[in-house]
């Protein structure tokens, strides 16, 4: 006699009984059941996981330390800078001066953008 499924079966029979008694809704899924369904209880299908990210292009920080190297953390009001990215990622060279931009003067401090492959940066508080 198996008595892990006796128990298990013995423990569940309680669990839906008190359940049933509070006039509780419930589902109880179980791995090698079908689910146990009282009321107007649905299950919600089951999400895929989502996929691993993309391998990184450039080493943890590289992209913050270059635009440290470039003085955004060192700009005055008015201050504008223009550099190229280096071999790195244009679009997201100005994301992170951007980003560190903000963490440096505050949200909305700073103006960038990026053209023919420069990345420029204003300063505007």
């Amino acid at each position: 006699m198996d008595t892990t499924k006796s128990v298990t079966a013995t423990a569940l029979s309680r669990a839906i009984g008190l359940l049933t008694a509070l006039k509780a809704d419930y589902v109880i899924k179980l791995p090698d059941a079908e689910p146990i369904v009282y009321g107007d209880l649905q299950l919600k299908p089951i999400k895929p996981p989502k996929g691993k990210r993309s391998p990184a292009t450039a080493p943890h920080g590289a992209y913050t330390n270059y635009c440290r190297e470039q003085g955004v953390d060192k700009m005055e009001v008015g201050d504008v800078l223009s550099f190229t990215p280096n071999g790195l990622d244009a679009q997201r060279v100005r994301s992170v001066a951007s980003s560190l931009g903000g963490k440096c003067y505050g949200d909305g401090a700073v103006i960038t953008a990026v053209g023919n492959g420069v990345v420029e940066i204003l300063r505007v508080r």
